[in-house]
């Protein structure tokens, strides 16, 4: 108490000087500049005197009468000085005024001020912005730029200093460098925010550490206010951690604070509502408590969602005082928001009726009263036409219509959030064994494997991080987490980890069934050792990261093993930390799905294994298991949170899948030798925790199981269970009815596989259907074997046909389409009924006989696709095929030819066979691929060099894997797998027929010429553009009902102007029909010219030719002219004669008022033709050159020589 005093009194002695000092100078007329100075020191000073005032009121009596005359009489001086300084400006700016050639004769008192000093950072953190600031303030302006990286080495610190490293002359890698160190504002909210953590809780009666404590607060709220994240200490778990600290009184004091014990709510009242509905954040806001409930609501569409949901009792105060308590459901978002409208006006038309009782509120709708609550709800008062006033107990509201009342246009937009990765796993199980690979051929992304890698050279990096920290001891492999930046920066967040168990609590505690079963899963995990509770020594001895990690119950009733799962979250966010981001996710390890689905379907005897518990058979380091620390006190609120750790790696981690991948196949490939098969088993057949094989007897199936299960056991993994097809030989083998596997119904049993859970969805259809509801029933179908392909490719042709409809997400769709889409609803309903054998070999095959794989692909206007069928040769010679897979797609939305998607089908099928070929350990004895198309079997005949682009990779990609011989040609279908080779109706070359005879037939058209102003003209007969534009000028005037007498008068400017416009619209005549006839082929055409039609009805082009338009010297838009009209080449030429200048020149003239398309190609053409520049540009009679060898300097007889005969006697 004493301390604050004496700050308090302290500042206010400041104070009294400076009002001192106000006065004389007031007195002695200083300048108007030394009083503002004066005045404004005052201001600052008296609120620090106020700050200091409420400091010692906190800490004393609030009442005691001392204290406030202590303050009332210092208030006094204050405003009086105020007064004085306001009156003296005022004097001073009204006698200026009067003589504004009259100067003051008063001097300022001398005054002698102490040189500034030089800010200074040694490195704190919390600093770095302050003096960062400063220095840009204070020191750049006063100071050399050759001069300015001296002063900033001067002013730092040795610790700083040293991060600047060899950088001399460049200030700005200077500041990127302390930048880098100490503008780190997650470190920032960090120290701060620990700083507070620390400090100890102050007590009744100690003063001095309460007014310690409140500078430390307003320091570090400074600092974050500086940085730009004083929010950070704002949030609760900040303000509940200052308040836990505060002595009891001050506390008392900060909750006094309060005005009132009520807020307001923005209330709709809806009659037509069944349930009255509260946001959850209007909710927490009135601190309103909730009990758990399950909702059903029914939304747009039909559909009906349950929700689990909290039941408010939410309080109202009427105007006579009285509370009434409305129960609604809790819901994150009521209705949109209130738009703001002024309806104080409307008041005046009610009789007794204030402008502040019917005014409306604005925002988010914080609760919907439903006619549950007639009783309370307004009801009609008083009326002025079609306007009403509604009054109830709580208030007034207007509703209805008036003029006065402006009328507005609502738009409204529905914003949707798509999740692109389970929209790209949607796309990557439809393209499962017909995707091009590699995709593209120079790969930018870095997501690609490079070469003949299955792994990016990023994953590839990640993967060998994994794989060396992985060390099995004692029978089980132990990982260390791939850690991307180092764990010690993470901030311990016990308090949040707290706050967060108190929630769970809360949820369970409305749900005792699921509380016990929550508190069960926690006994199992520390039975099985996944999870171990923490010791006070290790608590106090343990040095290292430390970070506490939220759980939550997922309930998955369909589980029977499992009904109730403890899901970690390790994506929390906690001052910018989140753990998943601090780990590498390593490659994905998974086999293909659909390649395990196909090995399933090889043999007779299937047997399917689950791996118990995958993920935590594999445990993790000391440190890591530090960094998944959970607290739990097994629902005892009474008793202090308990310390636990994971000790295996948890799920819902980042690289968790990866790791207990990595661990399984380390354990296949250490045990390879000893099981060999097993092992193979299990590096191929194994997707997640599944294990799917098929083996040719049952003593085999048993045999198999149980090397499975040693093998495991050397890597500490097990089997939950094991499920055999057929009648169950093994006892110990348990054999459902139903069983899932990969999400494919298949009983074990008949060994049959169907779809009766994947189209449970279908057999009721909504009454009314929009095009979400289409999506969400179609996405529901899980096919990845395409067994189900007749009839989903219907799906996706009407998914088509309804985007391309444009219509909303929640927009009714047309009663044809409707028709459509029910029907097939009732298919996809019917087909639960059907049934595939598991076994794609018949069991009375012939041994030592090769089966046959025989491709079928075909396509039409609207869709193509390609299945697979193997054939097997029957021991009583008969033949029998099963459809293995089959694959769709719909034809593109560009229009293309049926023998272009012929081709596309074939080369999917060729696509879809190599997949099947290389993932089955099938041996086929022959491939026969068949389409019904002459033409793409006679394209497959020829090298792909003598087509053009589309055809060529195609054909090119057919013929790199198959051989032409392979392909055959079948007219039309008929079902030929169950005959011999020999008898099916293919070939590989044409029928040979005869071609009728040709018969020339004449066609006459008779085109009628539409009799039109622009007609009559007549275009073609001028060849002057001037003169065009003077005859129609005459016409048009003419056209416009003058005088005769006119038509022989000049025609002005405007009437020249008209008449080019008239032609342009003329020109643009065939453009606009086609805007309207085909707007598709209409902005193929013109799309990128950003075309804009004027008020006019002139076309003009946008993009960035608009911007040229400010730049030019008419500032006119440039109108569209096409290539083909008479008059753009009329034109063209005219520019084109008044220079004769270069191509390029006469483009840049012409542009500056019209965009031709094509109009360089017009312009050489006219070029070409022009006379006048043939005669200019005829290129001159060159000079002939004497010989080369004239000219250069060359020894003698280089080119010439001289035969000398010399005559020789004895």
């Amino acid at each position: 108490m004493e301390e604050a005093k004496k700050k308090r009194s302290v500042l206010k002695g400041a104070v009294t000087r400076i009002v001192k000092a106000l006065h004389t100078a007031i007195q002695e007329g200083c300048p108007v500049e030394y009083v503002n100075v004066l005045y404004n020191d005052m201001i600052e000073g008296w609120k620090k005197v106020q700050s200091a005032h409420e400091v010692v009121l906190m800490l004393g009596d609030p009442e005691d009468a001392e204290q406030e005359q202590w303050i009332t009489e210092l208030e006094d001086r204050y405003n009086k000085a105020r007064h004085e300084e306001i009156k003296y400006r005022a004097n001073r700016v009204t006698a200026e005024t009067d003589t504004p050639s009259r100067k003051s004769e008063a001097r300022l008192p001398p005054i002698q001020l102490k040189k500034m000093d030089m800010p200074r950072f040694e490195g704190d953190l919390r600093k770095y912005a302050r003096f960062k600031e400063d220095f840009n303030k204070f020191v750049i302006p006063v100071t050399n730029t050759d001069q300015v990286t001296f002063a900033l080495r001067q002013a730092l610190g040795p610790e700083p200093r040293k991060i600047l490293g060899p950088i001399e002359d460049d200030v700005s890698k200077m500041w990127e460098r302390l930048d880098e160190k100490y503008d780190d504002k997650i470190k920032l909210v960090d120290i701060i925010v620990n700083d507070i953590e620390k400090k100890r809780e102050v007590k009744d009666g100690e003063s001095r550490k309460l007014v310690a404590y409140i500078d430390d607060i307003e320091a570090g709220y400074n600092d974050l206010k500086k940085a730009g994240l004083e929010k950070e200490m704002s949030n609760s778990r900040v303000v509940g951690e200052i308040e836990r600290k505060l002595p009891p009184s001050v506390f008392g004091r900060w909750l006094m604070e309060v005005k009132s014990r009520h807020g307001s709510l923005v209330t709709l009242w809806d009659s037509c509502a069944t349930a009255s509905l509260i946001t959850f954040a209007a909710a927490g806001k009135i601190k309103a408590k909730g009990s758990p409930v399950r909702i059903q609501m029914t939304k747009v569409g039909g559909t009906t969602e349950t929700v689990d949901s909290l039941k408010y009792r939410v309080p109202h105060i009427d105007k006579e005082g009285n509370t009434v308590n409305i129960e609604a459901y809790g819901i994150e978002c009521v209705t949109a928001k209130v738009s703001n409208k002024d309806l104080t006006h409307l008041a005046k038309l009610f009789r007794g009726v204030s402008a502040e009782e019917v005014s409306r509120p604005s925002g988010e709708v914080d609760l919907l009263v439903g006619f549950e609550y007639a009783g309370y709800h307004p009801v009609k008062a008083q009326a002025c036409g079609h306007l009403v006033l509604l009054e109830n107990q709580f208030g007034r509201c207007i509703g209805g219509s008036h003029p006065s009342l402006e009328l507005e246009q609502t738009m409204g937009l529905h914003i949707h959030h798509i999740r692109i990765t389970k929209f790209d796993e949607f796309l990557s199980i439809e393209s499962m064994g017909i995707s091009c690979v590699p995709r593209c051929g120079g790969c930018k992304c870095g997501k690609c494997p490079v070469g003949a890698r299955n792994l990016t050279l990023q994953e590839e990096r990640e993967l060998h991080q994994i794989e060396n920290n992985m060390t099995r001891t004692e029978g089980r492999w132990v990982a260390k987490y791939p850690w991307i930046k180092d764990p010690k920066d993470l901030p311990d967040n016990r308090q949040v980890a707290v706050a967060t168990l108190k929630s769970l609590e809360k949820r369970l505690g409305g749900d005792p069934e699921k509380a016990k079963a929550y508190d069960l899963q926690i006994d199992d995990m520390l039975q099985r050792g996944v999870a171990r509770e923490i010791g006070e020594e290790e608590l106090l001895e343990y040095k290292g990261p430390v970070h506490y990690i939220a759980h939550h119950a997922v309930e998955k009733p369909d589980s029977e093993s499992t009904p109730l799962r403890i899901v970690f979250n390790s994506s929390a966010n906690y001052r910018g930390h989140v753990l998943n981001k601090l780990w590498a996710k390593g490659p994905d390890l998974v086999n293909n799905l659909l390649s395990v689905l196909l090995r399933f379907r090889e043999e007779n005897h299937a047997l399917v294994g689950d791996i118990r518990k995958m993920f935590h058979s594999v445990a993790i380091s000391l440190q890591d298991q530090h960094c998944h620390r959970f607290l739990w006190r097994g629902m005892n609120s009474a008793i202090p949170p308990k310390t636990y750790c994971v000790t295996a790696v948890n799920f819902g981690d980042r690289p968790s899948a990866t790791i207990a991948t990595v661990a399984l196949r380390k354990t296949a490939e250490a045990e390879k030798t000893q099981f060999p098969e097993a092992a193979e088993t299990i590096l191929t057949n194994v997707y997640m925790d599944d294990i799917l094989e098929c083996v040719s007897s049952d003593n085999e199936a048993v045999q198999r199981a149980g090397e499975i299960e040693q093998l495991l056991e050397h890597g500490n993994f097990s089997i939950k269970r094991w499920t055999f097809s057929g009648n169950g030989s093994n006892e110990d083998s348990w054999i459902p009815k139903n069983e899932k596997v990969l999400s494919i119904s298949w009983k074990p049993v008949e060994d049959i596989l169907s779809f009766k859970d994947n189209v449970k969805t279908f057999k009721e259809v909504p009454g009314i259907l929009t095009k979400r509801i289409c999506l969400s029933k179609i996405n529901s179908v899980y096919d990845p074997l395409g067994l189900l392909t007749p009839v989903t490719v219907r799906a996706k042709i009407l998914l088509r046909k309804l985007w391309g409809a444009k219509l909303e997400w929640d927009e009714p769709i047309s009663d044809t389409a409707r028709s459509g889409w029910v029907e097939l609803f009732e298919d996809l309903s019917n087909s639960s009924q059907l049934e595939f054998k598991r076994c794609v070999k018949p069991r009375d095959a012939e041994p030592g006989v090769l089966p046959t794989l025989a491709m079928f692909s075909d396509a039409s206007e609207q869709a193509l696709g390609t299945a697979a069928y193997i054939r097997y040769k029957l021991l009583n010679g008969h033949f029998e095929s099963r459809l293995i897979a089959s694959k769709s797609r719909v034809a593109p939305i560009e229009i293309i030819s049926v023998v272009r998607l012929e081709l596309r089908s074939a080369v999917m099928s060729k696509r879809l066979a190599s997949y099947i070929l290389k993932e089955m350990r099938i041996d086929f004895g022959k491939v026969f691929y068949i389409v019904d198309s002459e033409i793409v079997r006679a394209m497959i005949q020829k090298e792909s060099y003598g087509y053009k682009t589309f055809a060529a990779t195609r054909i090119g990609e057919i013929r790199q894997e198959t051989e032409p011989n392979d392909w055959w040609w079948c007219k039309g279908w008929s079902w030929v797998l169950a005959l011999p080779v020999d008898q099916w109706p293919v070939g590989q070359s044409c029928y040979e027929r005869t071609l009728p005879e040709r018969v020339k037939v004449v066609m006459v058209e008779d085109v009628e010429e539409i009799d039109s102003l622009a007609s009559r003209i007549n275009l073609r007969r001028y060849s002057s553009y001037d003169k065009l534009l003077r005859v129609t000028a005459r016409v048009l005037s003419l056209y416009r009902k003058k005088k005769l007498s006119g038509a022989v008068s000049d025609p002005t400017a405007e009437d020249i102007r008209m008449a080019e416009m008239f032609w342009v619209r003329e020109a643009q005549r065939p453009m606009l029909r086609l805007f309207e006839e085909d707007k598709r082929q209409f902005n193929k055409l013109y799309a990128r010219l950003g075309l804009r039609l004027r008020e006019d009805g002139i076309i003009v082009v946008g993009a960035r030719i608009k911007e040229h338009v400010h730049f030019s010297y008419n500032n006119e838009e440039v109108a569209l002219l096409p290539q083909n009209h008479p008059f753009s080449k009329l034109y063209s030429t005219s520019v084109h004669n008044r220079g004769h200048l270069g191509i390029q020149s006469t483009v840049s003239k012409i542009r500056s008022r019209y965009w031709i398309t094509g109009v360089q190609r017009m312009i050489k053409a006219i070029k070409y033709r022009c006379v006048t520049c043939g005669r200019f540009e005829k290129r001159l009679t060159g000079q002939h050159m004497a010989p080369i060898q004239r000219l250069k300097p060359l020894p003698p007889w280089m080119y010439e020589g001289v035969r000398s005969i010399w005559s020789v006697y004895n």
